[in-house]
This record gives C-alpha cells, sequence and structure tokens, in this order.
C-alpha cells in the first residue's frame, strides 16, 4: 500500500492536470478568431462534448472530416461548417440523439442487457438463458 504523502501527492498531480486541461479548453474556446480547421479534440471542446464523441458522429454521418483522411490519420474539421452547425437546432438533435443511442447501446451490450442490443436473435436468446440462470443461481 502506498504511503499517505505518495498518495496526497498523486492526487495532487491528478487535480492540477485538470485544472490545465480545463484552462487550456478554455483558452480555445475564448480565442478571438478559431483557426480554419480544428481536430478532434477542439471540436470537442467546441460543442462542449468528449472527445470519444466525435467518432461516433463521423460514423453517424453528422460530422464529416476534411479531405480523405485513412483511418489511423489526424482528423481535422472546417471551423466555418462546425459554427454553422452549432448554430443549427436540428443538427444538434440528431447529434445528441446519435450520441445517446450510441452509448445506451454500448451500456446494454456491457451489462447484458439483450432487450438494446444490436445482436442477433440467436444470440440474444443465449443471452437470455444466461440471464436466467444467473438469476437462478443467485
Amino acid at each position: 500500500m502506498p504511503l499517505d504523502s505518495e498518495l496526497i501527492f498523486k492526487q495532487q498531480r491528478a487535480e492540477r492536470e485538470r485544472r490545465e486541461k480545463f484552462l487550456e479548453r478554455e483558452r480555445f474556446l475564448n480565442l478571438r478568431h478559431f483557426p480554419a480547421r480544428m481536430t478532434v479534440e477542439e471540436v470537442a471542446a467546441f460543442f462542449r462534448m468528449s472527445p470519444h464523441d466525435i467518432p461516433v458522429l463521423v460514423a453517424n454521418d453528422l460530422l464529416k472530416p476534411l479531405g480523405d483522411p485513412v483511418q489511423s490519420s489526424v482528423k481535422y474539421f472546417a471551423t466555418a461548417v462546425l459554427q454553422e452547425l452549432a448554430q443549427n437546432v436540428e443538427w444538434l438533435h440528431q447529434a445528441t440523439a446519435a450520441l445517446q443511442g450510441h452509448w445506451a447501446m454500448k451500456n446494454a451490450r456491457r451489462s447484458g442487457n439483450a432487450e438494446f442490443s444490436s445482436l442477433p436473435k440467436k444470440a440474444r436468446a443465449s443471452s437470455h438463458r444466461s440471464m436466467a440462470a444467473r438469476a437462478a443461481a443467485k
């Protein structure tokens, strides 16, 4: 077990990193003029989302990166398009619904809830049996 001083040091470092990340995001959002293109992290800060939400929006064709990037490359997005999307309430609704659906599906698969899972029907049936078996074992 780590010493108390080591634990305190790690907590202080984590808090300092969170604070620095917040200040960096705040500085970016307070720029007078945004850059012509933004990275995934900058787009996430612009829309007040997490960086891991942006690939979900791209997969649902709600955001389109510039050029034709390969899967492993850095994706850039046009700031002019992002600013238009930020003003479009219908797009914001679609993006929010897509993110909620994605995370609901992912959480349902993780918890074994076959009702909301995208598993094939055969897998759902076996999942129901395994859930019943777990309940009987308790």
